[in-house]
């Protein structure tokens, strides 16, 4: 069942792709800042960001995630946990090693 595969991936390890999506308030004091450091020290893991603007204050982010399921889950946490950010969500795929061929 899908409710099945989303239980799984979420005590999961290995690899991963993931996206995490959330929204923020860009006039909390140095959200932005601590958020950018925390996608950097973690730079490993984020393929991509989109960045858009909701409203005069609100902003969405999507990041693309790849890499071991656990520090995927832990970005994400430590990335949720900041104040100012609301309706934070990740999806998570676990993938085989091996499906992708790394010679491209």
């Amino acid at each position: 069942s899908h409710l099945g595969q989303q239980r799984e991936a979420d005590q999961a390890t290995g690899p991963c792709v993931a996206n995490l999506s959330y929204v923020y308030d860009h006039h909390e004091r140095e959200l932005s800042e601590r958020l950018a450091k925390l996608q950097h020290a973690l730079h490993h893991l984020t393929i991509a960001t989109t960045h858009v603007h909701l409203d005069h204050s609100q902003c969405l982010e999507t990041v693309m995630l790849k890499g071991p399921a656990e520090q995927v889950r832990q970005f994400a946490n430590q990335l949720m946990a900041e104040r100012g950010v609301h309706h934070g969500q990740l999806n998570l795929v676990m993938v085989q090693a091996g499906e992708h061929d790394h010679h491209h």
